[in-house]
This record gives structure tokens, C-alpha cells and sequence, in this order.
């Protein structure tokens, strides 16, 4: 039985090949070896010409866990399918819902990388590159305030939201060094989830604390208790921020 650490890495070999042939197909354009590709966390998409070329295949390897539809499982050693037939169906139906918000709706949060055009192979966003924009350790409060401002505003009356919340976000916000606008760097953090009070949580090694953007917000309900035992959440500080 195969260890589910080297399905992951050879799928994702597989999938960097794939992504210069889908590429050079989509655009014409023969990228070579070695390019865009530096850490095994990004295989999904490639960096071309200041425009951010997400692989759909690769992005579909990831939002369902290497398709093995493994849920609620931390890590599992060896490979293994999902037994569940309902569970299965039900993420691959998340991954339509969410390739349908990432060619339609992402644009209308304005904090979410700017979506550009879809290819047969590809969905191409704009790219923030680090000379223009700051990756964040820590939230200010006008940082707080126009995240708050742009994922209320899109996300007002809806049961359900397409949020990168329920995952530590240290150094995944940017702050445009000029402007002060702010982006969320990376779609692969995107989740459906209810429309729970608003916070967000920077987690490094280093910086560990919780910020809390709303009045409404209980601490008792805190969606801390949906973070991965990843994070050392009972030694979180607890920042209000409103």
C-alpha cells in the first residue's frame, strides 16, 4: 500500500508536467523546465508575465484532497478512498460550486484575487507582486475594517460563503505598499462554509494570535473549534478589533 506523503508528491510531479502541456496547448507558449513552480505547497499554479495561471486539474487534486475524498481525517498514512459514496459526491459537487464562484462571483468581494479569464485548462488571475505588495504578520485596524467592509458587503443576507477564514492567514493578506488596499493571496484557502461571525487567525511559529471583527461574536462559538489540531489554538491571544 502506497503512503499517501509519496501519492501526494508523485501526483503532484505528474501534475507540474501536466501544467506545461495544458500551457503550451491553452496559449502556445513552451514554458520549459524549472519554471514557475519553487515550493511544493504552490504546484497548482504557475506565475507568467505578472498574471497568476491556476491549474484546474491541479487545483481539483487539492480542493479534494489528492481524490481520495479523505474527510474529516488528519493527515491519513496510507492512501485510501473514501468508502462513503455520499461523502464523495458531495466534494465533488463542492468543486463545480467552486470552479462556477471562481469564473463569477470571486470578483464581487473585492478582497480575493482579481479574476481575469478562463481557458479549457486554466482560470488567470492577476498576480501581486512582492515590490507592491506586503505580506501581513498582524492586523491593524484599518486593515480589519476594509476586510470587514468587502466580505460584508458580498456576503450580506447568505447562508452560505465562500471564505478563506478557517484557515490561519499569516502572511497570506496583502497590503498594497502604496494604496493600502488589501488582497487575500491564495484561492486554495477558499471553503464553503456558513456565514459565521467574522475573524481570522495568524499562525506562524512565531505569531499566534486571533482577531475578532465583529460585535456579534461569541467566543464560546468561536470558529476556533473548526481550526486543525495544526494550530496550538488554547494558547491563542485573542484580539478584538471593532
Amino acid at each position: 500500500m502506497i503512503k499517501f506523503s509519496d501519492y501526494q508528491r508523485e501526483n503532484k510531479v505528474r501534475l507540474i508536467k501536466q501544467f506545461r502541456e495544458d500551457f503550451e496547448k491553452d496559449f502556445g507558449i513552451d514554458l520549459g523546465y524549472g519554471s514557475g513552480f519553487t515550493r511544493a505547497e504552490y504546484f497548482h499554479f504557475g506565475v507568467y508575465e505578472h498574471k497568476k495561471y491556476v491549474h484546474k486539474e491541479s487545483l481539483e487534486f487539492s480542493l479534494t484532497n489528492g481524490h481520495t475524498y479523505f474527510v474529516g481525517v488528519e493527515n491519513p498514512v496510507y492512501f485510501k478512498v473514501n468508502p462513503n459514496k455520499e461523502e464523495v459526491k458531495e466534494v465533488k459537487h463542492n468543486v463545480e460550486k467552486m470552479f462556477n464562484f471562481l469564473r463569477g462571483e470571486i470578483n464581487t468581494y473585492g478582497i480575493y484575487p482579481t479574476f481575469l479569464t478562463e481557458t479549457d485548462h486554466f482560470f488567470v488571475f492577476e498576480f501581486y507582486e512582492e515590490a507592491e505588495w506586503e505580506a501581513l504578520e498582524k492586523l491593524t485596524l484599518e486593515d480589519a475594517q476594509q476586510i470587514y467592509e468587502h466580505y460584508k458587503a458580498a456576503t450580506k443576507n447568505k447562508k452560505e460563503v465562500v471564505t478563506p477564514f478557517y484557515n490561519q492567514m499569516c502572511h497570506k493578506i496583502l497590503r498594497n505598499r502604496k494604496t493600502g488596499a488589501i488582497k487575500i493571496r491564495d484561492i486554495k484557502s477558499l471553503e464553503f462554509h456558513t456565514n459565521d461571525p467574522l475573524g481570522i487567525l495568524f499562525y506562524n511559529g512565531r505569531v499566534n494570535e486571533y482577531y475578532m471583527l465583529e460585535r456579534r461574536f461569541r467566543l464560546k462559538s468561536t470558529i476556533l473549534k473548526s481550526f486543525s489540531l495544526d494550530y496550538p489554538t488554547k494558547a491563542t491571544t485573542m484580539v478584538k478589533l471593532y
